[in-house]
């Protein structure tokens, strides 16, 4: 028997009844370029070995890993609310996905107004069985802008503590979704990553 490792990207609409309105579960075909730089640097020696180099939301690159002190954030994922380019984020950008991408076509700004979407917390999830783990990265988005907002991209980010740079957030992976979703107001969009490694 062998082993299988495989990624989703899963999402559902929920309306202002909290009644689930849209699903939607695909294979996640878009793990990027950085995301095998990223692993490859967490696991090649020590957390200051500077082994390879990735590419930050605004094009600029920076070695990885580079750590300075025990306790700072390595591959973090969890983020509060209103936090961009951490976890997962959506956008509306429609340019197709290519290995070398760092960052959403067109990111969906956090906030209540036009074209925005409410950013909740993001959070982890370990769920393990007899002969299979999954890794699901999970967050949701709230539409309190009064008017349509449509989400055609999803991605997941990284941050990485950096002593010159706090505003080190890589993107690691980016789907296009088939459908876009469409939010009308008061709806909640909820968003999964998962990676599931089975024997």
């Amino acid at each position: 028997m062998w082993s299988c490792i495989r990624a989703f990207l899963a999402a559902e609409v929920k309306d202002v009844e909290g009644r689930t309105r849209f699903k939607l579960k695909q294979p996640s075909r878009s793990f990027l370029r950085n995301f095998a730089r990223v692993l490859y640097g967490a696991m090649y020696d020590d957390a200051n070995e500077q082994v390879t180099e990735v590419v930050k939301w605004d094009g600029s690159t920076r070695s990885f890993p580079y750590l300075y002190a025990v306790g700072e954030e390595f591959m973090a994922t969890a983020v509060g609310v209103g936090g961009l380019r951490r976890g997962i984020a959506v956008g509306n950008g429609t340019k197709e996905v290519a290995f070398g991408d760092y960052d959403l076509d067109s990111i969906i700004a956090h906030g209540t107004g036009a074209g925005q979407l409410y950013y909740n917390k993001g959070y982890l999830v370990l769920e393990e069985g007899s002969d299979y783990a999954v890794v699901k990265f999970v967050r949701s988005f709230d539409n309190q802008s009064g008017g349509i907002v449509t989400v055609t991209e999803v991605g997941l980010y990284i941050h990485h503590d950096h002593r010159n740079d706090r505003e080190f957030r890589i993107l690691v992976a980016r789907d296009l979704l088939d459908p876009a979703i469409t939010l009308a107001p008061g709806e909640t969009l909820n968003v999964r990553y998962e990676i599931e490694i089975r024997l």
